[in-house]
């Protein structure tokens, strides 16, 4: 995940006061949703054997790394930079938006209100 999407992660954390710990373990699940979105919203141009592949194996927990490297250069030769940032910021507002709903249904008002602030301050368009 590029380092922005970090930063704002870890804003957002440090709105609902996680532990160092909670940190890391919430970073590293997004961080998995994130790329499983990604490479899902991009398979449209893979051949039919990739994407059978990620059908198949994307919410498995041990996923082979050397198949996901092969299909990413794939993805590169496939599409712009262009088009892979556009759709990265997609998948990262969504995820962020339903990491956000589901938080603040779990915080006080006013983290709530904080975390709303923050996440409408951030969105990538």
């Amino acid at each position: 995940m590029e380092g922005k999407y970090t930063k704002i992660l870890n804003e957002v954390f440090g709105v609902l006061g996680l532990s160092e710990q909670e940190k890391e373990m919430a970073s590293e699940s997004l961080k998995k949703k994130f790329f499983a979105e990604l490479l899902v919203s991009l398979e449209e141009r893979l051949p039919q054997s990739d994407r059978d592949w990620i059908a198949a194996n994307i919410n498995t927990q041990v996923i082979d790394q050397n198949a996901v490297a092969e299909i990413r250069q794939k993805i590169k030769h496939l599409y712009s930079r262009e088009e892979i940032t556009s759709k990265s910021h997609e998948v990262f507002n969504n995820l962020l938006a339903r990491y956000v709903k589901f938080m603040t249904s779990r915080v006080g008002p006013d983290k709530s209100k904080k975390l709303e602030e923050v996440v409408s301050s951030i969105i990538f368009v």
